[in-house]
């Protein structure tokens, strides 16, 4: 995160960051989707799908009429330390999982957690 922070202005060096942070976030998201249900997983693509496509439109809508959202910068700062500190609270049960999902080379299902406590 904080190349692409540092590398906003200079365009190859950011899609070049960009694109390596969304490999990791794929194979975050892959491993994510290993011990899920399908279910879960189509309805979290739906709501994804929802939440994209409408901020996209409101953007480009907010856009138009000239509206700056350089002031969003602290609240997203914010929301990134969240998600950063709910990422570090759970590593042993996602560990655990990437460890059983490698090693078996087949899918782990839930239960398999039990176990750790």
């Amino acid at each position: 995160m904080f190349p692409l922070y540092y590398y906003r202005q200079r365009h190859p060096m950011n899609s070049l960051h960009l694109g390596i942070l969304s490999i990791f976030i794929a194979f975050a998201v892959d491993f994510a989707c290993v011990v899920t249900t399908r279910k879960v997983i189509l309805e979290a693509a739906i709501f994804t799908a929802v939440v994209g496509v409408s901020l996209t439109l409101f953007a480009f809508w907010a856009a138009k009429r000239g509206y700056d959202f350089s002031f969003m910068g602290p609240f997203l700062f914010s929301y990134l330390m969240v998600i950063l500190i709910f990422g570090l609270i759970q590593p042993r049960v996602l560990c655990w999982v990437w460890v059983r999902v490698i090693l078996d080379c087949q899918p782990v299902n839930m239960t398999c957690l039990t176990s750790l406590n």
